[in-house]
């Protein structure tokens, strides 16, 4: 049986009943309230400034979010513990402790302040903020130089470098009374580590129906990666000519306003090849029978592009209940994954003060 073919079938129908997708209410909504915490005008604006009339905006969006997040971030400070594990047994006591340790110096470490201060913002302003649990691979090139090398130096580098499968150039150096010899070592490593990521809002699709990020049906997220990124994760340089590359909208985000698209310059039509071609790729989780037992297992997909340019890339049996995506929504609303914000509450009272101080 063609999985990736059905998987293909199954991704398309899904995404077509998704919130967030691009053009979507919520997308277009997202757009508006992100206008509003940023101060532009309306859409009359352009017309009232050639007539010599104010274009003021009010900012209580922004101040309201603003004023809010302190409150939010101080239960984050003065504590080496954003999060602890308590043992159940004596025997698990050492077990919790390094596991609390862990989670507070390696996956948060250094980047606490700028995962909370993002979801949380998101969540504020754009209705839900997101983030990612993962476990990346990657594969980095490192390139060690070495100068001056006798000739038995360079050899038994040379070896050393073979037997951990590294690869080296030797470059000899003639002058004086005797050769010298450059050694360029390179070596491919395997990196792996457990990540929190804040996911912008814009770039997550969640089926319309769901009542929340555990018992949703179909759940996804895109970025846009490289040729070089995606053969840094595994991918084949054969795979990866075949996938859709992105156009000039998913290079620029929507949410990216206030920028007219006539000021990209020529970057737009200049579309960069080779290791720098970019293309959007989704990770998304959902309910798929593989073994055919009539029962629905939980499905890990990786895919490029969207509609009939949609091409699977890879997939996995996912061994959780739920995606690893979680959600931090300001105003929550009964049976919706996606509720309001403090933005929502605000915008109206946003429209009336910019007409009462333009009149």
């Amino acid at each position: 049986k063609d999985i990736k073919g059905a998987l293909r079938g199954v991704i398309r129908r899904e995404v077509e009943k998704c919130m967030g997708r691009d053009g979507s209410t919520l997308s277009n909504e997202r757009a508006d309230l992100k206008r509003m915490y940023l101060g532009y005008g309306y859409d009359t604006d352009e017309e009232r400034a050639e007539r010599g009339l104010s274009t003021y905006v009010d900012r209580s969006v922004l101040e309201g979010v603003e004023w809010a997040k302190p409150g939010l971030l101080r239960a984050f400070r003065g504590s080496d513990e954003i999060i602890r594990y308590d043992p159940k047994t004596a025997e698990q006591e050492q077990s919790a402790m390094d596991a609390t340790l862990y989670v507070n110096q390696v996956v948060f470490g250094r980047e606490m302040f700028r995962l909370v201060d993002t979801v949380f913002t998101d969540g504020l302003m754009q209705r839900v903020g997101w983030c990612l649990a993962h476990f990346p691979r990657k594969v980095n090139q490192q390139v060690r130089k070495l100068t001056g090398l006798s000739k038995e130096e360079a050899e038994a580098m040379v070896e050393a470098a073979f037997s951990e499968g590294a690869k080296a150039e030797v470059q000899e150096r003639t002058g004086g009374q005797m050769s010298t010899y450059d050694l360029t070592i390179r070596r491919t490593v395997e990196v792996q580590e457990v990540r929190l990521d804040p996911v912008p809002s814009e770039q997550v699709i969640v089926s319309a129906d769901a009542q929340d990020v555990e018992s949703a049906r179909f759940i996804a997220h895109w970025r846009l990666k490289t040729a070089s990124e995606l053969r840094k994760e595994g991918y084949s340089a054969e795979l990866i000519s075949e996938l859709p590359a992105a156009d000039a909208d998913s290079r620029m985000p929507e949410t990216e306003v206030g920028r007219d698209v006539n000021d990209a310059g020529s970057d737009s039509d200049d579309k960069p090849d080779g290791a720098l071609r970019e293309y959007r790729i989704y990770e998304g989780w959902f309910d798929y029978d593989i073994n055919g037992d009539g029962v629905a297992e939980k499905v890990k997909a990786t895919w490029c592009g969207e509609n009939e340019r949609c091409v699977v890339m890879s997939w996995e049996e996912w061994p959780l209940y739920r995606a690893p995506l979680f959600a931090a929504c300001s105003v929550p609303m009964p049976h919706q994954v996606v509720g309001l914000c403090l933005a929502d509450l605000v915008r109206d009272l946003q429209t009336l003060r910019t007409e009462m101080t333009r009149q």
